[in-house]
């Protein structure tokens, strides 16, 4: 969220908890972080570069049909809520 003109930035912090992961919109839209994340303890943290996912994908017409239907319904639960890169499971 943008804080207003002359104003310091909002801090919001947030804890994940198992069952929960970030970043997910990254894949799926034109989406830019705007904070920082960090490790208080042992994690699993693992990258996927959007680009290649993205072009890998499209080589195989199911697995693409299905993360295209997926990445629409993401959008709009996107568009629906709050924007924010926190998925919880389910």
């Amino acid at each position: 969220r943008d804080a207003p003109p002359g104003s310091a930035p909002a801090h919001v912090k947030r804890t994940l908890h198992g069952g929960q992961w970030l970043s997910e919109a990254a894949l799926w839209t034109g989406w830019v972080h705007r904070g920082e994340l960090r490790a208080i303890t042992d994690c699993l943290l693992v990258g996927l570069d959007a680009s290649s996912f993205a072009r890998i994908i499209s080589s195989h017409k199911s697995a693409h049909a299905f993360a295209a239907a997926y990445a629409r319904k993401f959008v709009e639960g996107l568009n629906r809520g709050l924007q924010t890169d926190l998925v919880e499971a389910g």
